[in-house]
């Protein structure tokens, strides 16, 4: 009786009736996946909370008449990991407090002009409506609801991703499958750790839109032929929302899917081409909207580190090849449009052509100093061995799992004779693109979490396929142990952190904080100190980047080189500063831009990066006749530089920081 009411609530094929058992393992899958979210931000929030209230330096006091909700400009949440996260809460703070519904310019950076600003709308969006939510119940200023909300506004996201994801593909993969895809969305810790608490960005975003891309892209090659277009199209959307949301991180594993089907549509009779038109122009017609939304009438540029046209036409040609190679498979060479063909490939070869030809005006990574500050001083553009090498050993099998698993497991299917074409597809162009972000992952490491998100992809559709989907394949028990091994690897990492962090972090107080935690706590103090010896005016900083970002952030202060390709200008002139022969050449820097003080902190001095990158030197020693060399070591320090005594916490033993007021020859540029 009840295997009858699910089956005609749900609709299924006789072949694919779900049991009692499967139903059961995707609800308790999907509370456990919950459940680990929840306790995971409540360690994190929590650790946030202490942190941010230590302080010997009194927080500032709200403020409604403040873009940030505090008094003088200030903030006070600490956030743990990165620093994005404080330059998107400063930009959802200046969109509500100038009632816009675009960021496009950042008037903190590159002082005294600002410098553009990239990033997509969306995140911002759902934090200012956070904000509005929450400050309408509080009663507390907007600006400081923002920055409140922002701390955990991935995690309902997360949420979000890891039940609407199975749920639509449960019909198609099975109960088993979309059970075990909700565990891995949840607990897959390079996949979960792009939407933890204190860390809002970006990145969850691109990775669960290229999940979807993938994985609906799989699904509309092995499901039944009325559903064929809705997988094409839901694929094609997340493609363009992948795009919106940064066409950086998405662009090569889309143009790896792409690769992915050209083989498969050569190695097997696919199904209907339809597929391959539907997805591109779907995808081409979701970027070229979202392009429209961020940058029309007063933003049209082609910058292809963001969304263009460029990359709609470039998915809409892709597609349009593999419609045609796929009507050759399935009918013969008589049945290709060859002038079609050819004017697809040319949009395809309209992208990387304008990225060698193009320069630096539309694709600014070209430029040299920019390229090897990004290549030797930022740890995401490492290669894997050399990130390793700085972490502990948890970390190779964060990194790996399961990825080393799932390639080989994969291989074996494709053989496999008695295995549908279409799903041999499915399982190609999901491959592909996993192994080649993995590739791409050992040379950079900051491409892993995006193949993490794709192995999530693959493993969904494998277990489809262990499930009993594509055919009788004939699994023996090895098979079988080596799939279990990689599920188990993949599932239980990220809980075990948990239940350590639980164990020791019972109570947690102020005197468990982490080393991380105290700097930020120090700086944070210091900031607020700089910030009251500036008097009326805003000071202006010249410092290491993120060191910049963290005293504008929580002082309300401009600064000159933060760590954005959009802000070339401010770090070129940054390094200028350090970098000087002598005190006149600092001192016409310090006058142009308007710089108030200069600072040098113990986590980050960059005396030494900021002159070899000027020189193009690889990392090394630092260059002692560099101006900034001689004024952290007190050697020479000119009359116009007043050194600020900066007293820090005692528990911070090892924290110090150099601050000289240069305001004696400071001439902001207006």
């Amino acid at each position: 009786m009840g295997r009858s009411i699910i089956r005609r609530h749900l609709m299924l094929p006789k072949r694919f009736q779900p049991s009692w058992n499967s139903v059961y393992f995707f609800i308790l899958a999907l509370s456990f996946a919950w459940g680990t979210i929840g306790v995971n931000a409540w360690l994190r929030l929590e650790r946030i909370h202490v942190a941010t209230l230590t302080s010997q330096f009194p927080l500032p006091a709200l403020d409604a008449g403040s873009a940030t909700g505090y008094k003088g400009g200030l903030r006070t949440m600490i956030l743990p990991r990165g620093t994005d996260g404080y330059h998107w809460i400063m930009a959802a703070q200046r969109m509500a407090a100038q009632k816009a519904w675009r960021e496009r310019w950042s008037p903190d950076d590159n002082s005294p002009v600002g410098r553009p600003m990239h990033w997509s709308q969306p995140l911002l969006w759902w934090m200012v409506t956070l904000g509005l939510i929450a400050s309408w119940q509080s009663g507390i200023p907007l600006g400081a609801c923002i920055e409140q909300c922002a701390v955990w506004s991935t995690v309902p996201l997360h949420l979000a991703v890891v039940l609407v994801f199975p749920l639509l593909v449960r019909r198609a993969l099975g109960w088993g499958a979309a059970g075990l895809l909700s565990l891995m969305l949840a607990v897959n810790y390079s996949f979960a750790s792009l939407f933890f608490a204190g860390a809002p960005d970006h990145h969850g975003l691109v990775a669960a839109a290229l999940v979807g891309c993938a994985l609906f892209l799989g699904v509309a090659l092995v499901d039944r032929e009325s559903a064929r277009w809705k997988w094409s199209m839901a694929s094609g959307v997340c493609a363009g929302l992948a795009l919106w949301i940064s066409a950086a991180s998405a662009v090569p594993a889309l143009v790896l899917m792409q690769i992915g089907a050209i083989l498969a549509v050569i190695a097997w009779e696919s199904k209907p081409s339809s597929v391959w038109r539907v997805w591109g122009i779907t995808s081409a017609v979701c970027s070229l909207v979202a392009y429209l939304i961020e940058y029309f009438p007063d933003w049209m540029q082609l910058r292809l580190e963001v969304n263009n046209p460029l990359y709609a036409l470039e998915m809409l040609g892709a597609s349009e090849v593999l419609h045609q190679l796929s009507r050759w498979r399935t009918s013969g060479r008589h049945s290709v449009n060859f002038i079609t063909l050819g004017l697809s490939l040319l949009l395809v070869f309209a992208l990387p052509l304008t990225i060698v030809f193009g320069g630096v005006e539309v694709f600014v990574v070209k430029d040299s100093f920019l390229w090897q500050l990004h290549k030797d001083y930022i740890h995401e553009f490492s290669s894997l061995p050399d990130w390793i090498a700085k972490q502990h050993s948890e970390a190779l099998f964060v990194a790996l799992t399961p990825s080393f698993l799932l390639g080989p497991l994969t291989l074996w299917l494709i053989r496999q004779k008695s295995l549908e074409s279409q799903w041999k597809s499915a399982l190609l162009i999901v491959a592909v693109s996993a192994a080649g972000m993995f590739v791409l992952g050992l040379i950079q490491v900051r491409w892993m979490n995006m193949a993490e998100s794709l192995w999530i992809a693959l493993l969904a559709i494998t277990t489809a396929i262990f499930c009993g989907r594509g055919g009788f394949v004939q699994l023996g028990w090895p098979i079988r142990l080596v799939f279990v091994f990689c599920c188990a690897l993949a599932v239980i990492q990220m809980p075990q952190r948990i239940v350590r962090d639980l164990i020791a972090n019972r109570g947690f107080s102020a005197s468990q904080l982490l080393v991380d935690d105290l700097n930020l706590v120090a700086i944070r103090e210091m900031a607020y100190r700089l910030r009251a010896s500036g008097g009326s005016k805003i000071p202006v900083v010249a410092s290491a980047p993120t060191s910049t970002t963290w005293l504008m952030y929580f002082g309300g202060m401009k600064g000159l080189g933060t760590l954005y390709w959009e802000n070339l200008e401010g770090l070129r002139s940054n390094a200028e500063l350090y970098a000087s022969d002598n005190e006149v050449q600092a001192r016409e820097v310090v006058k142009t831009h308007g710089i108030s003080h200069i600072v040098f902190l113990w986590v980050e001095p960059f005396v030494a990066e900021y002159p070899r990158l000027l020189c193009g030197l690889p990392p090394g020693d630092p260059i002692t006749e560099s101006f900034s060399y001689k004024l952290l070591d007190g050697l020479e320090i000119p009359n116009w530089a007043r050194p600020i005594p900066m007293n820090m916490p005692a528990e911070n033993s090892g924290a110090w920081a150099l601050v000289y007021d240069v305001r004696e020859v400071s001439r902001p540029v207006r």
